[in-house]
This record gives C-alpha cells, structure tokens and sequence, in this order.
C-alpha cells in the first residue's frame, strides 16, 4: 500500500496546511502565558461535539482535501460579562480520522499520527489577551489564546489568534493557525516524510446555543 501511495502523492509535495500553506498566522510555541483573567460568578459551561465542534486540517495531495476528526469532543467555558475570562478546552479522536479520499486520512492516522501509540489529542487553554490593535477601530472579537496542546504525546505551550463572538442567539468560537509538525515529533519514518511539508495548518470552530436565548433564534438562521 505504501508503494502505491507514494506513487500517486509523489510529484506533488503534500501539504498538511492550506493551499500552499500560507495564509494563517503561525503559533507560538514554549511562550509564557499571562495571567488568566479572574472570572464573574456567571461563567457557563457548554459541552461541544460535532457539528457544533469541528476540528480539521487541509491537505494537499495534487488536489486538496480537508482531514477532519468529528468524534472530538470539547468545553466551552463562557464569561457573557468579561469574554476575556472565558476558556476553552478541547480533546481530538485521532483514530476518527476522515477525507474525502480516505487514503490520505489513513496516511495521516496511521503513518504521522501514529494513532495505535497516540489515539487522542488535547489542548487546554490557560488565559486570553485581547488582540494588540495599533489602528482603531479595533476588532473586539480578536484575541490572543494561550494554551497547552497535546499532540503525539508531547505537550508544549502555544499562542494562537481567536476569534470570540457572541450574539443573543450563540457564542463561536474560531481558531486557525499554522506550526511545525516537527516541533511535536510527528514524521514518518518511510516512504512519505519527503511528500510532506513541515507546516501544518489547524482550523477550530466551535458554537454553543446560549442558555436563555430567546425563542426567536429557534428559527432564525445562524450566523456565517
């Protein structure tokens, strides 16, 4: 099976990331997390799994295609007084992972990921700072997420962009950055290393139905 893989990917280097893997803002990695904001004695909890948690990365093979992971599960801790003071935390299923051509899903799961040794991945996020804004208006919405991700059984501190929104109806969460593969020890030790590229992208989205929201959202369509 590697042997037939390899010749179809080869000729094309095989991006774990979108298109040409630019485009998103690349993670920090060892930083130093600030404090976390203390927060108000209303903080909700919202459990998330797919459809209302999504976890996926793009690869490209020749053509594009997006791994996804839909058995993850997730927390959204939300402060509706201070977003500041929210969290979020997040396990991914390795084992679940789909393409829309399986075979590079498989390659990803079983060839990188190694899932048999490593099945789950996780991040725990440790405080937010709002977004630096050197030109107003600012976006209320952007902010800096400080966390520690798991990810082939190494853990190391990371910083990444979120976007935090929230209406009468919802509150989402959205997550996209890029970083090194290598930085967590993922590589293949055959055939594939050289048809991958070192930049991995990483896309989160998450949603959560606000408790008490009125019944005008049952029907009013959601947000893009």
């Amino acid at each position: 099976m590697q042997a037939f893989a390899t010749r179809l990917l080869s000729g094309a280097l095989v991006c774990i990331g979108a298109t040409g893997c630019a485009g998103a803002v690349r993670a920090q990695i060892d930083v130093e997390a600030p404090a976390a904001f203390t927060p108000s004695s209303d903080v909700e909890s919202y459990e998330l799994r797919s459809p209302a948690l999504t976890i996926e990365t793009d690869v490209s093979a020749g053509a594009a295609y997006t791994v996804s992971f839909p058995r993850s599960v997730g927390v959204l801790k939300l402060d509706r007084k201070s977003l500041k003071a929210s969290a979020f935390s997040a396990e991914v299923d390795i084992t679940s992972a789909q393409a829309s051509w399986q075979l590079v899903a498989d390659i990803a799961r079983d060839d990188f990921l190694h899932a048999t040794q490593f099945p789950h991945g996780s991040f725990n996020s440790v405080s937010l700072a709002k977004a630096s804004c050197d030109t107003p208006p600012c976006d209320e919405s952007a902010f800096t997420l400080f966390g520690d991700l798991t990810l082939h059984g190494k853990t190391r501190r990371i910083s990444m962009p979120l976007t935090l929104a929230m209406d009468l109806c919802e509150a989402k969460a959205t997550l996209e950055f890029e970083m090194d593969r290598q930085q967590f020890d993922i590589r293949n030790d055959g055939g594939y290393e050289g048809l991958v590229s070192d930049t991995v992208v990483v896309r989160i989205s998450a949603r959560a139905a606000l408790n008490g929201r009125p019944p005008s959202c049952e029907s009013a369509p959601s947000p893009p």
